[in-house]
């Protein structure tokens, strides 16, 4: 099951994202700012597709424990000689391996799925090991500030996040989902901006008046 790649980059929570990749990695990322020079910190993406996914040697592991769970599918921590990885069983099937400045992916389905699992799973956790810490939560920037939007699975964050992003006021969307974090040089917090997407359930569209056909 190959797919077609060709070379892809752009900017998510800060970081320079670059690698020869499917088409279905594009909509992640936002241009790369011209101030991004060589100060920021790069992530060297690479994409595999492969027919099985080797054992791994797990260390910890999350999946669903009941009906109540909004765990999506099992996800499963492993070591790995330079780093980390991340086997996931979740709409897609595939394994992430995490290193100081690359994430290898080794996919088994199709590549929309290791996409979201990437910016919503994988890295994530790489940015927590660099001190990057990231909120379950979505934000908007209004006036140059960001507005964060915390709380628990299904309470209607990024509902509320694309409803004030199309409200056709100042707000825009800074991130869902995941709301990465730095500190400013005044000793604050900045929001660093995280893919320009938002996941929404179907009866999310149905709060926004949305037709869910054709999304």
């Amino acid at each position: 099951m190959a797919s077609r790649q060709r070379e892809i980059s752009g900017a998510v929570c800060g970081v320079a994202v670059r690698g020869r990749l499917p088409e279905a990695f594009r909509p992640y990322l936002r241009p790369l700012p011209d101030d991004h020079g060589d100060r920021g910190t790069s992530l060297e993406l690479g994409y595999r597709t492969v027919r099985e996914l080797p054992e791994v040697d797990e260390l910890w592991v999350s999946e669903p424990r009941g009906p109540w769970d909004a765990t999506e599918g099992r996800f499963a921590l492993f070591r790995e000689p330079e780093g980390f990885g991340l086997a996931v069983s979740a709409a897609g099937h595939g394994i992430y391996r995490c290193r100081e400045t690359s994430i290898r992916m080794e996919w088994a389905s199709e590549p929309a799925a290791a996409a979201h699992h990437l910016f919503t799973h994988a890295l994530p956790l790489w940015l927590e090991t660099r001190g990057v810490p990231v909120l379950h939560g979505s934000a908007v920037a209004v006036e140059g500030l960001a507005v964060g939007l915390l709380g628990p699975s299904g309470c209607g964050k990024s509902v509320l996040a694309a409803e004030l992003a199309r409200s056709g006021g100042e707000a825009s969307l800074l991130a869902d989902d995941g709301l990465a974090l730095s500190r400013s040089r005044g000793g604050g917090w900045r929001c660093l901006p995280g893919p320009p997407i938002v996941r929404l359930w179907p009866t999310g569209l149905d709060r926004l008046g949305v037709a869910a056909d054709g999304l």
